[in-house]
């Protein structure tokens, strides 16, 4: 559990960088080389899905909009993304939330099923594979979630 905490501050720390200048999944953070000072470092890497969110000159932010395309790992992504809706900092956070649990469950998510039926799906229609994991992850709350978790988990996704 101390690790998992540790972890969650560090990348809490490098969105909020990130922020202040996409896609949250565990391949996009690396740990420094053992022996170095980066050890025990948490890295944030691959930008290839990051956008503005607000007018650099104005800092107004822009407004929704909706692509017409799948963005980001299915497992992580937020609920806006499943619905081909534009991003924010919102759903940095609960991606981050969605990671966490992946790693306080071992692994093991409510809508991560291998069921044969799920990935013939995946595989025909992966945007309805994408909106149906969606809706699994819109029918539980936060609490239902973490239900077995420190409740401070549960308030990222609040």
């Amino acid at each position: 559990m101390d690790t998992i905490l540790e972890i969650a501050i560090q990348i809490i720390t490098r969105i909020e960088t990130l922020h202040s200048i996409g896609d949250i999944k565990p391949e996009n953070f690396m740990i420094g080389f053992p022996q170095t000072k980066q050890y025990q470092t948490i890295h944030l890497i691959d930008f290839g899905l990051c956008q503005r969110y607000r007018n650099p000159y104005t800092m107004q932010h822009f407004s929704p909009r909706s692509h017409d395309r799948m963005v980001g790992s299915i497992l992580f992504m937020s609920i806006n993304s499943h619905f081909q809706l534009k991003q924010s900092r919102r759903d940095d956070i609960e991606s981050l939330a969605y990671l966490l649990l992946y790693f306080l469950n071992g692994k093991n998510l409510p809508w991560n099923t291998n069921y044969s039926a799920n990935n013939v799906l995946a595989k025909n229609n992966p945007l309805e594979h994408c909106r149906k994991v969606g809706s699994i992850k819109q029918s539980l709350t936060s609490d239902q979630l973490f239900k077995d978790h420190p409740k401070v988990f549960a308030h990222l996704l609040r």
